[in-house]
């Protein structure tokens, strides 16, 4: 069992390179690994976890990927993946992982779409809104008053019961 771990910067973003098998004897390196990025970068810190080269990933793996997640989201920060077809991401696609997780096929696909998503979040997107919240609704102004109602609303016929002898 081994696990290779190295980094670089690309791009304002931390990419971990994993390597290897991701199990119950390595997840801690990847824990620290990450931890020690989300640190140097202190808060609002972007990590992606290019998973490109994991050639196996179980349980403990999965549960390290889901903490560095959450702690990048803790801190104010961003974790993506970067999982080509393959085991990997059937493994996380069974387990539901993808749809917590932000995944995508490459890096520069993740450094691409995570950048846009920090500009402009998605309605219902996992990634953080900008510092204040999302901007507020735009008021409809005196010109929208409501419109009278022209029908009766809608009520269910009454219900019969049916009475036993």
């Amino acid at each position: 069992m081994y696990l290779q771990l190295s980094s670089h910067r690309e791009d304002g973003w931390s990419v971990v390179r994993v390597a290897g098998e991701l199990d119950i004897a390595t997840a801690e390196q990847l824990r620290l690994q990450v931890s020690g990025a989300l640190a140097r970068r202190g808060p609002r810190a972007r990590v992606i976890a290019d998973l490109s080269e994991l050639e196996f990933c179980d349980a403990c793996g999965a549960s390290a990927l889901i903490d560095a997640y959450h702690t990048a989201r803790r801190h104010g920060g961003r974790f993506c993946l970067v999982v080509p077809e393959g085991r990997v991401l059937r493994l996380l696609r069974l387990t539901g992982l993808d749809r917590l997780l932000p995944v995508f096929p490459t890096v520069r696909e993740a450094l691409f779409r995570a950048t846009v998503a920090d500009l402009v979040p998605l309605p219902g997107s996992l990634l953080p809104l900008p510092a204040g919240g999302p901007a507020p609704a735009p008021s409809p102004g005196p010109a929208a008053a409501p419109a009278a109602a022209t029908e009766p609303p809608l009520t269910a016929p009454p219900m019969h019961t049916a009475q036993l002898a």
